[in-house]
């Protein structure tokens, strides 16, 4: 035993004078290029143990110092800096490391691959528990106008499957939330698919640009029959796209442009297509200043094909006209529900109406024929009368009651028979609400008119 011991000493100061060391049982030479060759079948390599108060009390540790700490139950080593997890025990966190490198688009300084052929795979998964904060965060600093993306994500899928990227957000938050100050905040292309999806309780895709010229939504689409944007919701009251411009001049909510196509297209079965309102600008207008309605180029500042309509709110539906100094001057609509008529602001109030039921036409302010003679009512008389015997060279004179016959108006007799054996000498007021007939009978014969229905028409 104590000569073994020995030879065992003899060959370990024989291994430190050539300035390697092997520790082994089979006597076997350290590996050329070994300082410390450890060599067993049956046993482990154990480095010093401590907890990680002792680590981190090490005094001035070199770069390369290897401890397993008893705390994190993970080999520790120091990297120069401070004292990081070993490859294989994760990452700690927080981490950070920058490198300059140029790589290709299937490259990177960071890929993850995830080759599973089915099922939900996830190459990154990034999740948030607390109040505020980004699942994922990327940040490019460039300020040159170079194609540089903070987040580029490409799915090689020939077919409608899969995302170059999806965000998801079970509360009130972003799926995905891109920033950008000049440029474009999220930026999605698809060569037959689409750029960005997004699906969300309160907005599928948001976008805000704050900068000048700057897009909140960009969309370019070039394949056949294609939509730049497209915002779909099946909720009550959802909006399918939505544009929010806070700007006090010039800024647009949508913006919608196509050369040979459709710049917006706005789409609803049970809801709104489109809501256009702005307080300090135009809510809706083309590029030539006009708006067509059913028209591809509107000739005038609004363009519509066809009927309109236009619907009652608290009050009867119409239309405003202003004057030169845009102040009401008149009105076309509906007084109620049974009358149609003319509304002038500068004290004429209703002018003509149409009764929507009958069609009688009542003009309340008078009748002007040609400029000239003005008409201010037209009266007939609600009663029929008919012309007793008259004998031969006498006349005869009626009063007849006649609702609204004023003294002055015009008289006119009219019946549904002959009058030629009659000579009608004069028809006069001279009592409100009666009219005077005087027939003369000129010829030698008594005259008994057959019996037929006189109407008086009155004109004022």
């Amino acid at each position: 035993m104590k000569k073994t011991i020995k030879i065992f000493a003899f060959l370990l100061i024989c291994n430190f004078l050539n300035a390697q060391v092997g520790i082994n049982a089979d006597n076997s030479a350290p590996h050329s290029s070994a300082q410390l060759d450890v060599k067993s079948t049956t046993k482990a390599f154990y480095p010093p143990r401590m907890t990680a108060t002792q680590k981190n009390a090490i005094a001035s540790p070199q770069a390369g110092a290897l401890v397993f700490d008893n705390t994190l139950n993970q080999l520790s080593f120091y990297n120069g800096t401070s004292w990081v997890l070993a490859a294989g025990g994760g990452l700690t966190l927080p981490y950070n490391q920058s490198l300059s490198q140029i790589s290709t688009l299937s490259g990177g300084l960071f890929k993850i691959t995830n080759t599973e052929p089915v099922g939900d795979a996830v190459a990154l998964n990034g999740t948030i528990t607390g109040l505020n904060g980004n699942a994922i965060r990327a940040y490019a600093t460039n300020t040159t106008p170079t194609n540089t993306s903070a987040i580029y994500a490409t799915n090689s899928s020939i077919n409608a499957n899969g995302n170059g990227i999806y965000g998801s957000h079970a509360g009130g938050g972003n799926g995905i939330y891109g920033t950008s100050s000049t440029g474009i905040g999220v930026n999605g292309y698809s060569n037959t698919g689409v750029g960005v999806n997004g699906q969300g309780q309160s907005f599928g895709v948001k976008g805000i640009g704050t900068g000048s010229f700057a897009y909140g939504i960009f969309g370019e689409a070039n394949g056949y029959i294609p939509t730049a944007v497209r915002g779909e919701t099946s909720s009550d009251y959802g909006t399918g796209v939505s544009g929010f411009a806070s700007g006090a001049t010039g800024a647009t909510g949508v913006h919608g442009y196509s050369a040979n196509g459709t710049g917006v297209e706005a789409r609803s079965f049970n809801g709104v297509g489109l809501i256009a309102s702005s307080n300090n600008n135009y809510a809706l207008i083309t590029t030539g200043g006009n708006v067509g309605l059913g028209v591809y180029e509107p000739t005038t500042i609004l363009d519509i094909k066809s009927r309109m309509r236009i619907r009652n709110s608290t009050e009867t539906a119409g239309v405003y006209f202003d004057g030169t100094t845009d102040t009401y001057k008149g009105f076309v609509g509906l007084e109620t529900d049974n009358l149609t008529g003319f509304f002038g602001f500068n004290g004429a109030g209703w002018g003509a109406k149409m009764n929507n039921t009958t069609g009688e036409w009542m003009a309340e302010k008078g009748l002007s024929v040609g400029g000239g003679t003005k008409i201010g009512k037209i009266i007939r008389s609600s009663a029929a009368f008919d012309v007793p015997n008259i004998n031969s060279n006498t006349h005869s004179s009626f009063a007849i009651p006649v609702t609204d016959a004023q003294v002055g108006d015009q008289v006119i007799v009219t019946s549904t028979g002959n009058l030629a054996p009659l000579f009608i000498g004069n028809c006069f007021i001279n009592v409100a609400g009666t009219v005077n007939l005087f027939i003369i009978n000129n010829s030698n014969i008594n005259v008994d008119p057959a019996s037929m229905s006189y109407i008086f028409t009155i004109i004022r």
